[in-house]
């Protein structure tokens, strides 16, 4: 399966990247979702999910790094591609997308939300 590719954000507007989790997609173990850009100021109403930051291991560097990086990952299926997370991440998305009563359909999730490989983007 081809690798999930972020689109770029429009840097001239504050834009943000919202999960949408599919479950109406019941015929497959994978967890389907959908990442849509919004303008802030547009953006439907959404719940924020972090998760834990660490820095790298060089002496000559604090620049955080998710900690995703150095753990194993796992698959989601975002737009009918592959993008890799985090475990916990994982779970809490198998979790959250089997039980219907969960709320609310749309997910700021920083490890998927943000591009982590676009530093600008990350910075911003």
């Amino acid at each position: 399966m081809e690798a999930y590719n972020y689109r770029a954000l429009d840097a001239r507007t504050f834009q943000v990247r919202l999960l949408k989790v599919d479950r109406s997609l019941t015929t497959t173990s994978k967890v389907q979702c959908h990442l849509e850009i919004f303008d802030f100021c547009d953006a439907p109403h959404y719940t924020a999910l972090s998760y834990r930051w660490t820095y790298s291991d060089s002496s000559n560097s604090q620049v955080p790094i998710p900690e995703a990086t150095n753990e194993k990952q796992f698959p989601l299926i975002v737009d009918g591609r592959l993008l890799r997370v985090s475990e916990n991440l994982f779970d809490f998305l198998e979790v959250f997308r089997d039980d219907p009563k969960n709320e609310p359909i749309w997910l700021w999730i920083d490890q998927i939300s943000i591009n982590q490989k676009d530093i600008p983007e990350r910075n911003q």
